[in-house]
């Protein structure tokens, strides 16, 4: 019997294994290892496709958040993204659908490094990036303004809150300044220009005296005087909100006193004018040459005599007084501060010493152009018990300019001849001509101070005085007439006329009337002559 149970003996053993299907193990590890080692590459080509992607899409993503990487502030970022980055994302999204199929990862191999370049370049000049680097400057100088305890100018607060909040684009910085100091303790120590006694009022029907009041525009040219720019004094008004109620500073004195010393100064004051006039006369027979030439003389003999005069004690004479103007001893001169800082005219230390009185100080202002050194008293009508009441006028110039103490030029704005409250001859001021630090005093041009109105506003100005033979031979003559007793008598010179006349170098030439009034107040002022 056969192995398969089939009787029929034509079935061998031998053929019945040859019929048998057979299995080729090997193929199969093979085949096996082929299809695991495809499945791999598939794979790290489906990785590899996956990170390019990746890749290709931060880099897209990366350029169009350039403006979220600036160092601006939120609202400008915002801005730069609505108007640059959206419209430039809406683009690239187009080209990637519309010419690469979707392919993200072959449009950043073949655009991406064009668009981040191209990007960049629409950013940087894009305005709303330069509006950007401005706001954010702006912001930087008001916080570092705070951190040193500055003043502000404007509400910067307000102005940063509706940057914020999108009511405005832009956030302004208009400057920031420290606050004055003491600025009312300069009201409480100084009297009003308008008169040291205050103003007499009626209360109750009994006369008495009111200090002034402090005005807004007083206010306002002081915070100018102590350094602020008109936009800094505006705005320190404002923040103090001043509506009135502080007052200058008052000397206590009756009402009579006031008029009696009222009328002193207009004795005072017409006495130095008959002075003048006189001194005038005297020099009408001076030729030019003569005055030069002496002039000259007494600035070669200066050096001498000053030291001659210090040796007596002091320094008298037309020498000494040229000296004293012109060549001042550097010793005598010291630095001028204001706020506890250097006045500095046109970079240069401005060194003070002091001033000259009497008729040559007034000769010195007049060789200024300027009329006098104090204003004249006007009329100011009667109090309610007829005595008369007078009040400061103004002093006449023919000066169309002068520059103040922060070396500014000033005019009038409807060109008129500018006028003066006052203007100092206790002190003359001397600022450097010649090199800075060089200390000859004789490279220093003197200078007074004085208060001129300008647009109907007081302004601190310095008022030069150059040398020239005429000016200090005057100055010269004068000293020299005031310290002889020989010639004190000849201030006035006595004409035959008993009315007025005209002289082509002084002017009107007073009267006898005239000069025995000059001599009566001259009595009153200097005491009678010996």
């Amino acid at each position: 019997m056969n192995p398969f149970g089939n009787p029929n003996p034509r079935f061998s053993a031998g053929l019945a294994v040859a019929l048998m299907p057979t299995r080729n193990f090997a193929q199969e590890r093979a085949d096996k290892a082929a299809n695991l080692q495809l499945m791999q590459m598939e794979q790290q080509q489906a990785a590899q496709a996956a990170e390019e992607k990746r890749t290709a899409l931060a880099s897209v993503q990366n350029t169009l958040s350039l403006v979220d990487q600036q160092d601006f502030l939120a609202p400008d970022k915002a801005r730069l993204n609505l108007n640059l980055t959206e419209p430039f994302r809406q683009q690239v999204e187009k080209e990637i659908t519309d010419d690469y199929g979707g392919d993200v990862t072959r449009y950043g191999r073949e655009r991406g490094d064009y668009l981040a370049k191209q990007f960049a370049k629409q950013l940087l000049a894009h305005p709303l990036r330069q509006q950007a680097l401005q706001t954010k400057a702006n912001y930087a100088l008001a916080k570092d303004a705070e951190a040193k305890g500055k003043l502000i100018v404007g509400d910067f607060d307000k102005d940063y809150l509706d940057y914020m909040q999108g009511r405005t684009d832009r956030l302004v910085f208009r400057g920031a300044y420290d606050a004055p100091k003491n600025v009312w303790d300069y009201f409480d120590k100084n009297h009003s220009t308008k008169g040291q006694y205050g103003q007499t009022t009626v209360v109750n029907g009994k006369l008495q005296q009111r200090a002034f009041e402090v005005t807004r525009d007083d206010l306002y040219g002081h915070l100018l005087s102590e350094g602020l720019s008109p936009a800094e004094a505006q705005d320190y008004m404002r923040r103090v909100n001043y509506q009135g109620g502080r007052t200058w500073k008052m000397d206590s004195q009756s009402p009579w006193d006031a008029a009696e010393q009222a009328q002193q100064n207009a004795f005072r004051q017409q006495a130095l004018n008959y002075q003048g006039q006189g001194l005038a006369i005297q020099r009408e027979g001076m030729s030019l040459e003569r005055q030069r030439t002496n002039a000259e003389v007494s600035l070669k003999d200066a050096q001498a005599q000053k030291a001659q005069a210090e040796a007596k004690g002091g320094s008298t004479g037309s020498a000494g007084i040229v000296q004293h103007i012109w060549a001042p001893d550097p010793k005598n001169l010291q630095e001028v501060k204001i706020s506890s800082q250097p006045l500095l005219l046109n970079g240069r230390t401005v060194k003070r010493g002091p001033g000259v009185g009497g008729p040559v100080g007034e000769a010195m202002v007049k060789s200024l152009g300027i009329e006098s050194a104090i204003p004249p008293l006007l009329d100011g009508g009667y109090d309610k018990e007829g005595r008369p009441i007078q009040k400061p006028g103004v002093i006449a110039s023919n000066l169309m300019s002068v520059t103040d103490l922060r070396g500014r030029r000033h005019r009038n704005p409807d060109g008129t001849v500018i006028q003066f409250q006052q203007v100092d001859t206790n002190h003359i001021y001397y600022v450097p001509a010649g090199k800075e630090g060089s200390g000859a005093a004789e490279n220093r041009v003197p200078h007074l101070m004085g208060t001129a109105i300008i647009d109907k506003k007081p302004v601190q100005v310095l008022l030069p005085m150059p040398y020239s033979p005429l000016a200090a031979n005057q100055m010269g003559s004068i000293s020299a007439t005031n310290n002889s007793d020989e010639k004190r008598a000849q201030t006035v010179i006595s004409t035959p006329a008993e009315t007025g006349s005209r002289s082509p170098l002084s002017g009107l030439i007073p009267s006898r009337a005239q000069q025995l009034r000059a001599q009566e107040l001259r009595s009153f002022l200097l005491g009678p002559n010996p």
